[in-house]
């Protein structure tokens, strides 16, 4: 369950830093994050996408959340002004901050987090070397090393909740990993766990739910999608995820190992009709989210600010 906090916010709305993002202004200044950076991965090989990296500037930050985009999404765009919440807000002062960037539309979800699990072994066992250093460059300094995180959070957008899913059941058989993985923890969004009706979900992904006959052309277009038809309700790749999720759930139990990164805390949006909002395992019972749709959910304004409540109440 979430932890309760009572943090400072400043509302971003005026200043802006050194990347020319816009942040918050106001006389409470809290320690800052670098500039969004370009997310480098030494495993990468010109695999992310636009993945970007807001580093804190405290030494003892031992903390990550990682942010994964859904079908069609983007590393940063998806989650809209998120990172400049998470700049105005005490509570992510020591966190590290990634948004991490992938081809969703040309591969499938086994392939997408079979890249993820890799990315996420070397966020756990060697992040300095194979992320952090590479991402700071010639700006890299001692100060900057994270021998390792304490705690890894994980958010993720609707496909991104099936390919962050899959790469953690798939790190379960790889002994370095498996006793980092009780640090990580799952928020996620909209998630299309339990599939999504895919010729909405095109064109949620692709922008064209506004134009005339849009369920047509994306009748067509899935034809060109790998990782659609991994997507649908009922598609062999989602039953086989929930069902390696409920055996590892009741293996860990036996082992008396902690469960934290197969149970996630689930919301959904009142207005979605990309995915099935139906349980997967043991999930919480999810938060209903209103007058909120697949996208809009998981991108905070001054008015809406649950996204970001949520993610602080996990880290």
């Amino acid at each position: 369950m979430p932890k309760s906090r009572k943090s400072q916010r400043r509302n971003p709305s005026t200043d802006v830093d050194q990347a020319g993002s816009t942040v918050a202004s106001s006389p409470v200044v809290f320690p800052s994050h670098l500039p969004l950076l370009d997310l480098i991965w030494t495993h990468d090989e010109g695999w992310m996408r636009g993945s970007k990296a807001m580093l804190s500037t405290v030494a003892s930050g031992k903390k990550v959340v990682v942010f994964i985009h859904g079908w069609g999404g983007k590393a940063v765009g998806t989650w809209d002004e998120f990172h400049k919440f998470i700049r105005a807000t005490s509570t992510f002062a020591q966190n590290d901050i990634l948004f991490f960037g992938y081809p969703s539309r040309k591969h499938s979800t086994a392939f997408c987090a079979a890249r993820f699990r890799l990315f996420l072994k070397d966020l756990l066992l060697t992040p300095a070397l194979n992320i952090i250093r590479p991402t700071l460059g010639p700006w890299s300094q001692p100060k900057n090393e994270r021998p390792t995180y304490e705690r890894v959070l994980l958010c993720a957008h609707s496909m991104g909740a099936v390919v962050v899913r899959r790469a953690l059941v798939d790190l379960e058989v790889d002994s370095t990993v498996a006793p980092l993985l009780s640090r990580i923890g799952l928020l996620l969004f909209a998630p299309a766990h339990k599939g999504s009706h895919v010729p909405l979900l095109i064109t949620d992904g692709l922008g064209l739910d506004i134009l005339p006959g849009a369920r047509a052309i994306a009748a067509v277009l899935r034809i060109y999608y790998r990782s659609v038809n991994d997507l649908e309700i009922g598609s062999d790749a989602l039953k086989r995820l929930e069902e390696d999720t409920r055996a590892r759930l009741q293996l860990r139990r036996a082992q008396s190992l902690g469960i934290t990164h197969l149970v996630a805390s689930v919301m959904h949006a009142e207005h979605d009709k990309v995915v099935s909002q139906e349980p997967f395992a043991e999930d919480l019972p999810f938060e209903p989210v209103m007058q909120k749709s697949h996208t809009s959910i998981c991108r905070p304004t001054k008015d809406y600010t649950l996204p970001v409540d949520h993610v602080e109440g996990y880290v």
